[in-house]
C-alpha cells in the first residue's frame, strides 16, 4: 500500500495522483495495490481516499466502516473512509494496512487441507 498524509494533496486530487501510482508502466514506485490519501478536515476529522485496480478500495471500506465512527462508501476501485478526529494519521494507516493483510489472507489459498490428507487413491 502506498499511504500519503495530510499536507501533501487535497483529497479532490486524489483520482489523478493515486492513477498515476497504480498505472506507472515503469513500477517506479513499486508494485502497489491500493493507494491511499488521508487529508485533515477543517472540522479535525479525516477523509481518507482509496484507489486501486483489482477492488481492494471497496474491500477495504466494507472491513473498516462501521456504521459509527468510521462511515466509508464508494465502489471497488473508488472508495473513501472518514473517522474521527480523535484517530491519528498513525492508527488510519496501520486500520487500513490491518484490513489489506485481512483480505489478503483470506484470498490466499489454504494450501494442503486434512480432505487432501486423508484422500484414498
Amino acid at each position: 500500500m502506498a499511504f500519503l498524509g495530510d499536507g501533501y494533496l487535497e483529497f479532490g486530487d486524489a483520482s489523478d495522483f493515486c492513477g498515476s501510482i497504480l498505472d506507472d508502466p515503469n513500477n517506479r514506485a513499486g508494485n502497489f495495490s491500493l493507494v491511499a490519501l488521508a487529508t485533515k478536515r477543517p472540522s479535525g476529522a479525516w477523509a481518507v481516499s482509496l484507489r486501486s485496480r483489482d477492488g481492494l478500495a471497496g474491500r477495504v471500506i466494507s472491513l473498516l466502516k462501521d456504521g459509527r465512527s468510521v462511515r466509508g462508501g464508494g465502489h471497488d476501485n473508488a472508495a473513501a473512509l472518514y473517522f474521527p478526529a480523535n484517530y491519528s494519521e498513525k492508527s488510519i494507516r496501520e486500520s487500513i494496512l490491518s484490513a489489506v493483510a485481512a483480505k489478503t489472507e483470506s484470498s490466499s489459498g489454504m494450501g494442503v487441507t486434512l480432505g487432501d490428507l486423508l484422500k484414498i487413491t
